[in-house]
């Protein structure tokens, strides 16, 4: 969008926000909404042990990205596609990506951390609004990012970042999971 005026800059910017905002929620309540019946199914100390088994099985997946230089290794290796571009509005173009992103499992993920929330919402341990706070968490930033700057420069440093983010999440889902564990 380099070039393009801040009213059109900030209608595709709050397009793919939404977008991406509501796939998010729409995923994670239907993720919680199964968490509800596993709850009533499943005892909460296997509950416990389940989500406790399964950070730390993330923060090994967190740290065997971070030593292949790459992003999450679980999920799909795909995007929306980028040939929309040449049929749609780039305002709607940016809906579509949000929206696919949004979904979580769909796309690339920087880090195993949006797992361990599915893992938590399956397993019946997140609301249903886990997913406006995972869409705002991504959406409110990149807003204000893209707002201060469209360097091209200033992003790939943002992205840059993955190790970091990585090695964060790897040491957050193994500290959740170890006092899951060790909890009375």
């Amino acid at each position: 969008m380099k070039g393009a005026s801040a009213a059109i800059r900030a209608r595709v910017m709050l397009a793919f926000a939404a977008a991406f905002v509501s796939a998010a929620t729409l995923v994670f309540a239907a993720a919680s909404l199964a968490g509800a019946a596993v709850e009533r199914l499943v005892p909460m100390p296997w509950r416990a042990g389940a989500v406790a088994v399964s950070l730390l099985i993330l923060a090994l997946v967190d740290l065997r990205s971070l030593r292949a230089r790459t992003y999450c290794l679980i999920g799909a290796r795909r995007q929306a596609r980028q040939s929309l571009i040449r049929t749609y509005s780039v305002a709607v173009v940016a809906a579509v990506w949000g929206f696919d992103t949004g979904l979580a499992v769909t796309t690339y993920r920087v880090s195993a951390l949006t797992w361990a929330a599915f893992a938590l919402a399956l397993l019946g341990f997140a609301p249903w609004w886990t997913g406006v706070v995972y869409g705002l968490a991504l959406a409110v930033p990149m807003l204000v990012l893209l707002f201060i700057t469209t360097s091209a420069e200033r992003l790939q440093r943002e992205l840059g970042r993955r190790p970091l983010i990585q090695t964060a999440s790897a040491i957050a889902l193994a500290a959740a999971g170890t006092v899951l564990l060790v909890r009375p």
